[in-house]
């Protein structure tokens, strides 16, 4: 399994300075794996991360323990953008999409 880290700030998404990006090939199932890191805002939401393909959502997964498996729709695609939905009671709050590209 290959995990892409990233890191949630506020409502800012990144990529993880310290993860490598490079040489992701589509069509692995059940193999990329996303790991996040949370600032405070983020403290006891339930989350969930949004996939995007030509700008459209195609699929959505909740987090469990800060972690997912990207769904092996998505997996399959050239390219894909995330985004985070956090939840608590009444507040709500998203993250900036951030683009990923896939090889192959």
């Amino acid at each position: 399994m290959r995990t892409l880290r990233f890191i949630v700030d506020g409502q800012n998404l990144k990529k993880a300075p310290d993860c490598d990006f490079t040489k992701l090939v589509r069509g692995s199932h059940g193999y990329l794996e996303c790991r996040f890191s949370f600032s405070r805002e983020w403290m006891d939401c339930k989350i969930a991360v949004s996939f995007f393909h030509l700008g459209k959502e195609v699929d959505a997964v909740l987090l469990e323990k800060d972690c997912c498996t990207i769904p092996d729709n998505i997996a399959d695609l050239p390219d894909f953008s995330i985004k985070l939905t956090g939840v608590r009671g009444t507040y709500r709050i998203t993250s900036c999409k951030l683009p990923i590209r896939q090889e192959g």
